[in-house]
């Protein structure tokens, strides 16, 4: 494609792993997703609607899904078989490639939790839960997966349990059809083998530097009109700078020069902004004194004033959240958290209710030693003290060894979040059940478990929605977090690209769409 029809983006990083079965961050999906179709896509709502799958039914038990896969091909015309969907299952789900997004599917899929779980040998001087099997013991806990090929164009799926959000699920980047033949060792290294069913073809990675993309001729839904080349450029100035130089049609801009933009005649006009999945928040260690009194963690909510730290830290790109749901996603309540929201009467009132003496306390809240992140920290301190009396310390670390004291409970306070996998309220709720791997402060409420646990196989939208409901209004009185703010997705965007799509599931702006871009003389 011509320079002049190529959508140049700042992805802003190198990508570790472009294998699709092993894609977790963002700028890994947003390569994966331009090469690869899953059965199921979301439209710009975050619906589902046919992607390699042109149909698909379900049994009335809610347990067998039988998906019919659409007569299309691989880039290089390659006819896409149901075979390649269960290639690309199964290895999600082995042990022994260790997928990052594995668990979304263990224990979902029948007998997968069984296979993922297995573990082949156990290493020196090492101990483990997992069961030590042989390679043809763990074989046959792959063959007894539930995932099928009745034919070349048949899909079948046997779960567990009924998962009404099964299709949100199979919707993940992580699971398109892949292909026997290509995936090797080092496979992704070479793009002759990078072959996928997506709308593009990569042409070129020059790792660093840039990916080159050029539609594909083969794509069941039409090819694109736009080559697209995603340019790896960490600094976000240069990239600004590269922006205005008229070298990058879409970029994130440095928070920094929003206001600038926004004042700017040429720029304010290309300027964006749109919801993001995202929720951020200060979780307690619910097994730390004085956290473990839902009175003082009430206190604590009710002394942040969120609309004053989204103005003077985020310059204003962020919502103000004591909602759990995101907006943009099923479940969202505008009002959810709302009685713990900033009042610093009810903060004061909580905190004698509580019986907690503020003057002997000094949290630690345990973040990221990023200087951005660390002066966002610094400033809840400093509102908190001045508030409710209550010293809340910044601890900055190294991202492994901060993510490593999260998953051991080694904190008072850690600065985290949730962005959504896909767009069921499961995705949330099941943050917080007791022993739930990403339930770092330990919280537990029985009566929260079982609503939540009951919604997640319940079949009836309202029934469902219902019980979701009644778990958030537990959730809100307990507050095991201090929820704080909606992120969002903003970005600068030539005014000569049409038909740019945003959507809260995009990993960069409008990458779910790029397919449909088109780029106008200029």
């Amino acid at each position: 494609m011509p320079t002049s029809q190529t959508l140049r983006v700042n992805l802003g990083g190198e990508p570790d792993a472009i294998d699709p079965n092993l894609a977790e961050f963002t700028n890994e999906i947003a390569v994966v997703r331009q090469v690869f179709d899953t059965l199921v896509l979301l439209d710009k709502d975050l619906n589902p609607i046919p992607g390699a799958a042109a149909s698909w039914s379900t049994s009335s038990d809610g347990i067998t899904w039988t998906f019919k896969i659409r007569d299309h091909k691989y880039s290089d015309g390659t006819p896409v078989k149901a075979q390649d969907f269960v290639f690309s299952f199964k290895r999600e789900l082995d042990p022994l490639v260790a997928a990052p997004y594995a668990s979304y599917f263990a224990g979902v899929i029948k007998g997968s939790a069984a296979y993922n779980n297995a573990q082949v040998s156990v290493p020196k001087n090492a101990t483990s839960a997992k069961p030590t099997v042989t390679p043809a013991e763990l074989q046959k806990l792959a063959d007894a997966v539930g995932v099928k090929a009745a034919d070349d164009k048949t899909l079948v799926f046997t779960l567990e349990q009924p998962t009404p959000y099964f299709l949100d699920l199979v919707s993940l980047a992580v699971v398109p059809p892949l292909r026997q033949d290509l995936v090797k060792q080092g496979w992704v290294d070479n793009v002759k083998n990078y072959i996928g069913n997506g709308p593009f073809v990569m042409l070129e990675h020059v790792p660093q530097d840039h990916m080159l993309f050029a539609p594909n001729p083969n794509y069941w839904g039409g090819a694109p009109k736009i080559g697209l080349d995603y340019r790896i450029i960490t600094d976000t100035n240069a990239a600004f700078a590269a922006y205005q130089n008229g070298e990058l049609e879409i970029i994130v801009p440095p928070r920094a020069n929003v206001p600038n933009i926004k004042q700017d005649p040429t720029l304010s006009k290309e300027f964006q902004v749109n919801p993001a999945l995202t929720i951020y928040w200060l979780l307690y260690e619910m097994k730390h004194k004085p956290l473990d009194n839902q009175k003082f963690r009430q206190a604590l909510s009710q002394a942040f004033d969120r609309e004053s730290f989204i103005k003077d830290q985020f310059k204003g790109l962020g919502f103000p959240a004591t909602y759990f749901i995101p907006k943009g996603m099923p479940g969202f309540d505008p009002n959810g958290g709302a009685e713990y929201a900033f009042n610093i009467g009810k903060a004061k009132a909580s905190l004698q209710a509580s019986g907690v003496n503020p003057a002997s306390l000094s949290l630690k809240l345990l973040l990221t030693n990023n200087p951005v992140v660390v002066q966002y920290a610094q400033y809840i301190q400093a509102m908190i003290k001045k508030n409710i009396g209550v010293n809340i310390q910044p601890a900055p670390q190294e991202a492994k060894a901060r993510v490593a004291a999260q998953k051991k409970h080694d904190f008072d306070l850690v600065w985290t979040g949730w962005g959504a996998d896909y767009p069921d309220p499961q995705d949330w709720f099941d943050i917080y059940l007791t022993g739930g791997g990403n339930n770092n402060g330990e919280y537990s409420n029985k009566q929260y478990d079982d609503l939540v646990k009951k919604a997640d196989v319940e079949g009836d939208p309202k029934k469902r929605a219902d019980l979701y409901s009644q778990a958030a209004k537990i959730l809100y009185a307990d507050q095991p977090a201090l929820i704080m703010y909606q992120d969002v997705n903003f970005g600068l965007v030539k005014s000569y690209v049409h038909n740019l799509v945003p959507t809260a599931q995009d990993e960069i702006l409008g990458d779910y769409f790029y397919k449909n871009v088109t780029i106008a003389s200029h």
